[in-house]
């Protein structure tokens, strides 16, 4: 049986999804099922970069712009459409073809220029504001009743046109007997619930399925919710392979979709899901996506190294409420997965998607990757531990590894046990100099405003990142926020603070919605916290797009700059934030 797998946009259009990715592959294994994917995150990108539809959007009527830089921006680009095609033309040119890839000044300026075409195809629609992989509106766009007024209506819908063209180039979809929906990021549940309204209405009889990161977290939300329910059948949960399989088994022999495990329906049990091995899953298939669209000028394709977290108790992380426990794919089977998927598409680029990494499986991972009979270059996401020696380092630079982005958060002793890290400083300290001197990059993922932290604290962590300017190549610096299903979320009380309940299709509150018990005291923690947030990211200007982390470009810049070059990198990039403050796209970008 054919099913269609859908990944709505606001997502990182530089490299393909790995989701759907695996599930088709696994479905395709035993040869009974097929899957046909349909990336319209991309078709959504596709349009950002057509000037004919940019000028569309700015001769449109519209509500108006509260923000008076957006507001002066559009009215720049109202005066001068023709704009549009210089725009268009950067982003292309840096981020697709890689000219200038490497140039500081030329890649802020592609990604001043994309967001600049997201705040235009915004503008009709106002008050949604489309922004690099963000979607944002006047209050909380995660408010699960409005995402439906706004997805059955579509006056300020951004999306609604984008879905259209997505099934109206699909000739195949009367084949498919089900339609699933990944949503790994809050970003995507506008199309996502509007897709799966257009999807009904013209297939009514074909069973619609959410599922991906997010989903799982809020699945009971969404049935419990009739306006969802209209349009979907159910949410798989977690890791999809077995579930997905499962139904198209069950609606080949025209059976109910209740009972199959990983799979919760509005009529069904809403049991455990799925444990899924993941020594039981095959290559990822990338086949049917855009792979010469993404925006980046050389294919990073996504792995799988890992699943979960090795320590698993950090207050502020619902990773042990997601996945049932930490996994390693098996080294043998990940370069299996390298080597058949650099024959297939010739790629040497692979960003591991992983919550973290124990340091044995890096050192196993990385001696078989080793054995490769030419180089590749790989990132990953890891938990800084003393076991990660300068031997252990060495032998992951050797196998090609040029990024690391570990959790450091802060720099506070008191703070690590506050957040139940079950790390001291000095225990991790040393590591990011090992890891800088044998060449491998740094991104320090930081956050700033957890419960209780002072402002001396915040301080600290700042002096600290400061002083290793040398070892740290990107800071992924974020205001603290929590998710409703980490040990924070679930008992607030704990941690000295409360927040209202909201019917939230999201995960996290930010700061400034908790209620501590003096007003004055939020407002000078907040004040604090944008300070030191704008100190970081002046010692770290770089703002890879569409984050900084071990996303495709942060690793294409490892991978090409020494640590002399990222330093250039750096200034030319801040250099052309300072001359465009203030001057907001006055003109085209040409640097």
């Amino acid at each position: 049986m054919l099913t269609a797998l859908f990944v709505p946009p606001l997502c990182d259009p530089t490299q393909p999804p790995l989701g759907v990715s695996a599930l088709a592959a696994y479905l395709r294994r035993g040869g009974r099922h097929n899957a046909m994917l349909v990336d319209a995150n991309m078709v959504w990108f596709r349009r950002l970069l057509d000037p004919a539809i940019g000028r569309a959007a700015l001769e449109a009527p519209h509500p108006g712009v509260a923000d008076d830089a957006d507001a002066a921006a559009l009215t720049r680009m109202e005066r001068r459409p023709e704009l549009l095609d210089a725009l268009v033309d950067d982003v292309r040119t840096v981020f697709r073809h890689g000219q200038g890839f490497f140039n500081g000044a030329r890649y802020r300026g592609a990604r001043e220029a994309l967001s600049l075409l997201s705040l235009v195809h915004s503008r009709p629609f106002w008050p949604a504001r489309c922004d690099l992989t963000s979607l944002a509106w006047d209050d909380d766009y995660a408010d699960l009743d409005r995402l439906c007024r706004v997805a059955a209506r579509g006056s300020e819908n951004p999306f609604a046109a984008c879905i259209e063209e997505v099934l109206g180039i699909l000739p195949n979809l009367n084949r498919c007997g089900l339609f699933g929906i990944s949503v790994t990021f809050e970003t995507q549940w506008l199309a996502a619930l509007t897709l799966a309204r257009f999807l009904k209405a013209r297939h009514p009889a074909t069973p619609v399925l959410l599922g991906g990161a997010v989903t799982s977290y809020v699945a009971a939300s969404l049935l419990a919710n009739p306006n969802v329910t209209a349009w979907i059948d159910g949410v798989v949960i977690q890791k999809g392979e077995y579930a997905l399989a499962a139904a198209l088994d069950a609606l080949e022999a025209e059976s109910p979709l209740t009972g199959i495990v990983g799979l919760w329906t509005p009529d069904g049990d809403t049991g455990q899901p799925n444990f899924i091995d993941l020594a039981d899953l095959p290559t990822p298939d990338f086949a049917d996506l855009p792979l010469g669209d993404y925006l980046s000028p050389k294919l990073v394709l996504p792995l799988e190294a890992t699943k979960g977290c090795e320590w698993g108790h950090c207050a502020y992380c619902d990773l042990a409420a997601g996945y049932n426990s930490y996994q390693v794919r098996p080294a043998e089977l990940l370069v299996a997965d390298i080597t058949e998927l650099r024959r297939r598409h010739g790629v040497r680029h692979f960003s591991f998607l992983n919550d973290s990494m124990h340091a044995c499986d890096a050192a196993a991972i990385s001696r078989s990757i080793a054995t490769l009979e030419s180089g590749v270059a790989w990132s990953t996401d890891l938990r800084l531990s003393p076991k990660f020696s300068d031997t252990l380092i060495a032998e992951m630079r050797h196998s090609g590894c040029v990024l690391v982005a570990p959790g450091l958060e802060t720099t506070s002793d008191r703070i690590f046990k506050s957040a139940r890290k079950g790390q001291l400083l000095a225990e991790i300290d040393g590591a990011l100099s090992r890891f800088a001197s044998t060449g491998i990059k740094v991104t320090c993922q930081v956050m700033m405003g957890f419960p209780g932290e002072t402002p001396d604290e915040m301080v600290q962590t700042v002096d600290f990142l400061s002083a290793r300017r040398a070892e740290v190549a990107f800071a992924a610096v974020s205001e603290f926020l929590v998710s409703r299903y980490s040990p924070i979320g679930r008992n607030p009380e704990l941690w000295g603070i409360v927040y209202p309940d909201h019917n939230l299709c999201g995960l996290c509150y930010s700061t400034a919605d908790f209620s501590p018990a003096r007003e004055d005291g939020l407002a000078r923690h907040a004040m604090a916290v944008a300070l030191h947030l704008a100190r970081v990211r002046e010692l770290f200007p770089i703002e890879t797009f569409p984050y900084s982390g071990c996303d495709a470009h942060s690793l294409l810049l490892a991978a090409g700059l020494d640590a002399a070059g990222l330093a250039t990198f750096a200034a030319d990039f801040a250099a052309v934030g300072r001359r465009m403050e203030g001057l907001w796209w006055a003109g085209p970008l040409t640097f």
